[in-house]
């Protein structure tokens, strides 16, 4: 369980892997550390753990088929 969930569409790999390593050192910043990433830059979906927060990073494709914001919606109703 978490409190929140952030979706984001990355667009390559190189982006992904930016977006990743900035993340990471914004949680330690900030003293959220990482708890797991599953994926890499390579994955077309990658999930970062963060405790209370967890950062999905999808390419557009895996975005659309997943939905994963009206599922949720769905289930807070």
């Amino acid at each position: 369980m978490c409190d929140y969930h952030v979706v984001a569409t990355v667009i390559s790999p190189p982006q992904a892997k930016a977006i990743i390593d900035a993340l990471t050192r914004l949680g330690k910043n900030l003293d959220l550390p990482t708890r797991r990433v599953e994926g890499d830059f390579t994955s077309r979906w990658v999930l970062i753990d963060f405790g209370d927060i967890i950062v999905h990073l999808m390419h557009r494709e895996e975005r659309m088929f997943y939905n994963l914001e009206d599922i949720w919606l769905k289930e807070v109703q």
